[in-house]
């Protein structure tokens, strides 16, 4: 009978063993299909990888290198995607450089070029 007691415990533990990694397994793809929408959120934000670990840690404290290695299976499941994205990026920045250098040279031109003085 001590046997018999012995591997129902045996069976028991790893069936248990069993259910609980596939829970685990299962909360885990549960957090990373969020991190992923949450990165997805901040990619139409047009946010960076830095911005984007950054605003993930600040309101879902969610681990830098969690978002980190999330971020990178997304690079490498969508390989045409990103490389277009950062380009999107740079041209973004540049424009944003071009229009702070626009309104710097209309200053000192003596010249506000704001959208609001068209309509006074």
């Amino acid at each position: 009978m001590g046997r018999r007691k012995e591997k129902r415990e045996v069976g028991q533990t790893s069936a248990t063993r069993e259910m609980m990694e596939t829970q685990e397994k299962s909360e885990i793809d549960q957090m990373v299909d969020h991190v992923k929408k949450m990165i997805e959120r901040c990619l139409m934000l047009h946010m960076n990888k830095k911005q984007t670990v950054e605003t993930l840690w600040k309101e879902e404290k969610v681990q830098c290198a969690f978002t980190e290695t999330v971020w990178e299976g997304l690079q490498h499941d969508n390989p045409d995607f990103f490389p277009v994205y950062h380009l999107r990026l740079l041209l973004k920045e540049q424009i944003a450089v071009f229009n702070m250098l626009l309104e710097k040279q209309a200053n000192s031109m003596g010249k506000n070029l704001s959208i609001w003085n068209c309509f006074t």
